[in-house]
């Protein structure tokens, strides 16, 4: 499934809610359980510290259960063929390393789309042959690596979809 993005589809994501975002995404992306929201991404607790904001988990069950405390995930190289089912539930996460795995797009769960203040994504050397329409969900993205990936039309054509949907957006590919 292709994207229907236009320039200003950002903006009537961000001003429609759910709806602008379907109309903008296309079918297939499952409505957030969590209201998207306009305000700008979690404030770190009280006493939190710009050190502790940088620690990257590699753990998925640590990470899990110290949701509170992890904005940086990095699951490289570990031969995921999908993704954990509660991925959705680290709900502060600005920064995603999924490269060197398995992935297709099929593997990206619609938990996966829940993480509502993502930045950054690594989706590099993995099985993608084209990007998920989900994707769009992303409404912060600012930077999105998809080397090494096995694009139908190549990954120029990927990338310009990602560009109208997100100018500022850095795309390595």
């Amino acid at each position: 499934e292709s994207w229907r993005a236009t320039s200003t589809s950002k903006s009537t994501a961000r001003a429609g809610g759910w709806g602008g975002l379907r109309q903008v995404c296309g079918r297939g992306c499952r409505e957030p359980s969590t209201p998207r929201r306009a305000q700008s991404p979690p404030v770190p607790a009280v006493g939190m510290s710009d050190e502790s904001r940088a620690v990257v988990w590699t753990d998925f069950e640590k990470a899990l259960e110290n949701r509170s405390y992890v904005f940086q995930l990095d699951l490289s190289s570990q031969r995921l063929k999908k993704l954990p089912d509660d991925i959705g539930k680290l709900n502060k996460v600005t920064s995603v390393n999924l490269s060197q795995n398995d992935l297709t797009e099929g593997s990206l769960n619609d938990n996966f789309f829940e993480l509502q203040y993502l930045t950054e994504l690594d989706l590099s050397h993995n099985h993608l042959k084209h990007l998920p329409p989900c994707l769009c969900m992303f409404l912060d993205l600012k930077k999105l690596d998809i080397r090494g990936n096995l694009f139908e039309g190549g990954p120029l054509k990927q990338a310009a979809m990602v560009r109208d949907l997100f100018p500022s957006c850095e795309v390595v590919y």
